[in-house]
């Protein structure tokens, strides 16, 4: 845990919360208290060099050997000045290259998948952060509202402001459905399925309609392989 500064108190409901122990207390550390969010990837050139040869690369369809996993620390700061830091592990998000983009400075950033390597921000430990545009922005978290509204378990989503390796911009936080989802929800674990898209991505350039796709074979695959 990063150490407060010495103009801002802390009490204790903070300090439990940055140390994943207590949530119920934090009420002012809510995500919709959430200021800003700051990546830090430890090997700054390592990732600069990978996200590069995932964006200039040929295909349309950002190649599974650039996702590759790096240390980072993410600091999340609220609107009431205080700060949370954790260690975790990061890697490029998404299937289509539109998940990369490139800044007016010239600098590239990406859709983010994040795990949380030691402590977690109201119970969530694995989340993603998507470039706005490849959900249609606010359009996402309309449709995760409808749909939670409506009694299905959805996922907490909210657009959040990011400095990625010193870079702001707009991104949508997203909680990744696991395990932690499922108890947030106050349900038992159970198996989380989701479709299997390895084939339709392999095969994805050489579908000539939707029809193409939709009579394709493919399975589901179980998720949380350690409650299998």
């Amino acid at each position: 845990e990063e150490q407060p500064q010495e103009n801002l108190s802390q009490p204790e409901s903070l300090k439990s919360y940055c140390n994943g122990l207590s949530y119920n207390e934090a009420e002012n550390h809510s995500l919709e208290n959430i200021n800003h969010i700051y990546v830090q990837i430890l090997d700054n050139r390592g990732w600069n060099l990978n996200l590069m040869s995932a964006y200039i690369d040929n295909g349309k369809i950002i190649d599974v050997k650039y996702k590759k996993k790096y240390d980072a620390e993410i600091k999340f700061t609220y609107k009431n000045n205080t700060e949370c830091t954790f260690s975790s592990r990061v890697r490029i998000n998404g299937d289509w290259v539109d998940h990369i983009k490139q800044l007016q400075n010239g600098q590239l950033i990406s859709s983010l998948d994040i795990e949380l390597i030691e402590g977690n921000v109201q119970n969530i430990t694995k989340f993603k952060l998507f470039l706005p545009e490849t959900r249609l922005s606010d359009n996402e978290i309309f449709v995760t509202t409808m749909m939670e509204q409506l009694g299905f378990l959805t996922p907490k989503t909210q657009k959040v402001y990011v400095n990625l390796n010193g870079n702001t911009s707009p991104f949508l936080f997203q909680e990744k459905i696991v395990k932690e989802m499922i108890e947030n929800n106050l349900y038992r674990e159970n198996a989380i399925l989701e479709f299997n898209e390895q084939e339709i991505w392999k095969n994805r350039l050489n579908f000539k309609s939707a029809e193409d796709v939709a009579q394709s074979l493919n399975y589901a695959k179980i998720n949380n392989l350690n409650w299998a």
